[in-house]
């Protein structure tokens, strides 16, 4: 294992920096340029949908129409909760996984087992986020103005 220093203005802290992630079923099937890639694709999202939710709501526009920041906002939840978990939904629906440092290099799952976590996990994953994206898309429909 691997230790790195970060430093505060008073003192050293060391975190682990794990250089290899490997693939394990329902856990791990990004490394660590498609977590990059999710990070990127969920801040856009987020910040299109704070956006999207200021000029909804200064335009005085119909209410309902502020239930169309769903979208962007579970694209984005979603894509930041895989950075979080190291696993990528479409990968795990697909049955591959690219846990390497190169963006073209994906591996097939082979066993029919890990599919099936895969798939699960992809499932659990899509539903919490969405969930989330649901409670913060009705908090906002639901403000007066």
């Amino acid at each position: 294992m691997l230790y790195q220093p970060a430093y505060l203005a008073f003192m050293e802290i060391f975190y682990l920096v794990v250089p290899n992630l490997e693939y394990r079923a329902g856990a791990c099937n990004i490394g660590a340029v498609e977590k990059s890639k999710r990070k990127t694709l969920g801040l856009l999202a987020i910040a299109f949908t704070v956006l999207l939710a200021i000029l909804l709501y200064i335009a005085k526009i119909e209410p309902v129409s502020r239930l169309l920041i769903f979208f962007p906002l579970s694209a984005g939840i979603i894509s930041l909760y895989q950075v979080k978990e190291n696993f990528c939904v479409a990968f795990g629906m697909s049955g591959v996984y690219n846990v390497s440092g190169t963006e073209k290099k994906v591996h097939r799952v082979k066993s029919p087992v890990d599919r099936k976590i895969d798939i699960n996990k992809s499932l659990r994953m899509v539903v919490l986020g969405s969930v989330v994206s649901l409670v913060i898309t009705v908090s906002f429909f639901l403000l007066p103005g």
